[in-house]
């Protein structure tokens, strides 16, 4: 990431941020780290519930380090919180407890603090902190051979993949967390009745590719219908999507699911996507 235009479009513009849940350390003058806290939104995700607080961001510099800085941040951050109605504490953010830093850490969207962070877990926990849930990372190498199997190739020759129409919810949460993004939203069709039976939304994650050095994109939202699961139209779905993106000179697709969802997760690996972190969400105990 290169200058602030994407802290800018991610945290400081949101139409809910609040500069007094940014809280910043000085020593001696010195920027030393800083925490960012802030709440979820309610059930209609329509408006920010304060009953839920969160922290967001947390950095401490590797020179200001065991000083108890770290702790010093996350007290005030709590403090913050609990002094506008929160009622729950979450260190890490994720759906639908995510005001803050979607695309700016853990890739296409937020999803707690990764395992791959290997100082998150061991402090969080230090402090009261145990996870309350756990998010998967999946990425997909674009190019690689597709899975060959009679499912697949039955459901391919009775459907297609096409562009789809409102690629965005239209709720004021996603909104704020990617509708300014660059988004399609990709179905798979029944050719003969004409009917969309999955579809994803495709976004792109163009603000990693010179830390990454390769185009990526995030899917969010895979669904396929209830009645039609189960059947491979899901795998047909992400390949096809695979194919699309390679076309497009894409190098790489990367997918988030919760680790208690057994069949999210088996249809990303049945696809070719490869688990290659996993996210945490901590709850003050």
């Amino acid at each position: 990431m290169h200058g602030t235009d994407e802290l800018d479009f991610f945290v400081l513009s949101q139409p809910h941020f609040d500069r007094h849940g940014l809280i910043l350390a000085f020593v001696d003058g010195q920027p030393a780290g800083f925490v960012h806290a802030g709440f979820g939104v309610g059930s209609n995700r329509a408006s920010v519930d304060s009953t839920t607080g969160v922290i967001c961001a947390l950095v401490v510099h590797p020179a200001f380090r065991g000083r108890g800085i770290g702790r010093a941040l996350v007290q005030q951050a709590e403090g913050y919180l609990l002094s506008h109605g929160a009622q729950v504490l979450l260190a890490g953010p994720a759906d639908p407890f995510n005001p803050y830093w979607s695309g700016l850490y853990g890739g296409s969207e937020a999803s707690g603090f990764l395992e791959s962070d290997v100082l998150a877990k061991p402090f969080f926990t230090s402090l009261g902190y145990r996870p309350q849930s756990m998010i998967g990372v999946f990425q997909r190498v674009i190019g690689q051979r597709d899975p060959i199997n009679v499912r697949l190739m039955r459901v391919r020759r009775s459907t297609e993949l096409r562009l789809l129409d409102d690629p965005v919810p239209r709720d004021f949460w996603t909104l704020t967390n990617r509708g300014r993004l660059e988004t399609a939203r990709l179905g798979l069709v029944l050719k003969k009745q004409d009917l969309p039976v999955g579809w994803v939304t495709i976004c792109g994650l163009d603000m990693y590719s010179s830390k990454w050095q390769q185009r990526a994109i995030g899917l969010h939202g895979i669904h396929v219908a209830p009645e039609h699961r189960r059947q491979g139209y899901g795998q047909a779905l992400l390949c096809d999507v695979s194919k699309q993106l390679k076309d497009d000179q894409v190098d790489l697709m990367e997918a988030h699911a919760n680790m208690e969802d057994p069949a999210a997760m088996a249809v990303l690996i049945s696809s070719g996507f490869q688990l290659i972190d996993t996210g945490i969400v901590y709850r003050k105990a």
